[in-house]
């Protein structure tokens, strides 16, 4: 077979997408980057010059702009360097590409100086590049403990707390708990004594056996913000899902439910475990009764709008992602899930306004091999079976093999007279466990095929 399983199975990317963003495992510290350092206090005289600097800049003269800034620096040890000011100014343009390369000349010129090597790290978390990743923040910590005397020694602080909230990040996705924990230990001596970073070490204490320990820091992050936080219950019973373990989270869940039955947060993460549990006689009443309770959030239209997919129900689907998106425009999952809510209605026009923007969506995406399948998905539907199924083996190859993934590829190979191919990649999408959105019509396709 042309193909080979490279991890576990995994349930259809949608249902994947409920506990990315509901159980909010990732750090928050991406989200909340800070960006890079101001140039510095700037007396009058060299004020003038910044702004002229700036002047040329925005006239597209770049080359006059930096000589302007590399006198400006010559003469003033405190100012950042001349090329992380050029990627400060092209992140307000929201030029993502100049950034970049602005950051690797800033490495280049600047080779002593860590910030730029924080970036890129943290750029590299953002895109999947761990091993990356991992050397950038190292080189970083190296140069923040060299011993040098720092001309601004508040931007070395705050360039430290900066380089270990990556390093929280980092051994989160690699899963490596202890570490993380120890990271963010240096915070809190550090003064980041706030609700995110006691929710991320009650996280780690979780992930290392300790759920009594992990309770009180979740606690301690709610009692801090309870306007943002989960409350302990609530986290307990979301990480239980997000690890398999159903009963505790199920138990953790009936703790919340008695304090706060009626909280969208309580019905959001009940729509969930019943939708990880395939109870489907429960989900539309619990989709109902969310929607009602709290209809302006966008997670709730989110997960209302993946429960619609589960029940087929494609036209309320289109409409809560539509609204979702009216709320948030451009959200990735959001455009997801409306694409594949449209190429599912048999409708030309809408058929085509899938793979619009399913291909908007990947482009803005890069390779995620989710939304590659999903543009498989909708130019299958399109009748374009060919380019369909180059996108499915693509996604295929990029990662582990959604069972969602699979029922596609196995669709479209059948389609192409490939049955034995299909009945293969069938059996290992029905055998995934996890319940996907479209398992019922991959159960029916296997019976057809055998």
């Amino acid at each position: 077979m042309f193909l080979k399983r490279t991890g576990p199975p995994l349930g259809g990317f949608l249902y994947s997408s409920v506990f990315a963003a509901a159980l909010c495992l990732i750090s928050p510290f991406l989200a909340a980057q800070e960006g890079i350092s101001e140039p510095a206090e700037i007396n009058p005289e060299t004020e003038t010059q910044y702004k002229a600097a700036f002047g040329k800049f925005q006239r597209s003269d770049v080359a006059g702009a930096l000589d302007d800034l590399r006198r400006i620096a010559a003469n003033d040890p405190k100012m950042i360097p001349p090329r992380l000011i050029l990627a400060q100014w092209y992140t307000n343009l929201k030029n993502p590409s100049a950034v970049r390369l602005s950051l690797e000349k800033a490495v280049e010129e600047s080779p002593d100086d860590p910030e730029a090597y924080i970036l890129l790290a943290e750029n590299g978390l953002r895109q999947g590049e761990w091993a990356a990743a991992d050397l950038l923040l190292r080189r970083a910590e190296e140069l923040l403990n060299d011993g040098r005397v720092w001309a601004n020694p508040g931007r070395k602080d705050r360039l430290a707390v900066l380089q270990l909230k990556n390093d929280v990040v980092l051994n989160q996705v690699r899963e490596n708990w202890r570490e993380m924990q120890r990271c963010l230990g240096e915070l809190w001596k550090r003064g980041e004594k706030t609700p995110e970073t006691c929710r991320l070490i009650g996280v780690s204490y979780f992930h290392l056996g300790e759920p009594a320990k992990a309770r009180q820091w979740f606690a301690q992050a709610h009692k801090m913000s309870p306007e943002t936080e989960f409350s302990a219950d609530l986290m307990m019973a979301r990480l239980g899902l997000a690890t398999g373990d159903r009963a505790a989270a199920q138990e953790a869940l009936e703790a919340a439910r008695k304090n706060e039955p009626d909280a969208p947060e309580v019905l959001n993460l009940s729509l969930v475990i019943a939708l990880d549990a395939g109870e489907m006689n429960r989900v539309k009443a619990l989709a109902d009764k969310l929607e009602s309770a709290d209809p302006a959030n966008p997670a709730t239209l989110k997960t209302c709008g993946i429960a619609s997919l589960y029940l087929e129900d494609y036209p309320r689907a289109e409409a809560l992602f539509t609204e979702g998106l009216r709320l948030q425009p451009g959200n990735p999952e959001m455009v997801n899930g409306l694409v594949l809510a449209l190429c599912e209605q048999n409708d030309a026009e809408k058929t085509r306004q899938a793979v619009r923007h399913a291909t908007e969506n990947l482009q803005r995406q890069g390779r995620n091999p989710e939304y590659m399948a999903t543009l498989g998905w909708a130019l299958y539907k399109a009748g374009q079976r060919e380019q369909a199924l180059s996108l499915l083996q693509q996604s295929a190859a990029e990662g582990r093999l959604s069972s969602q993934t699979a029922y596609y590829l196995a669709e479209v190979l059948r389609a192409g007279g490939r049955t034995d191919d299909a009945r293969e990649l069938l059996n290992a999408s029905v055998s995934g466990g996890a319940p996907f959105t479209k398992q019922a019509a991959a159960q029916n396709l296997l019976r057809h095929l055998k």
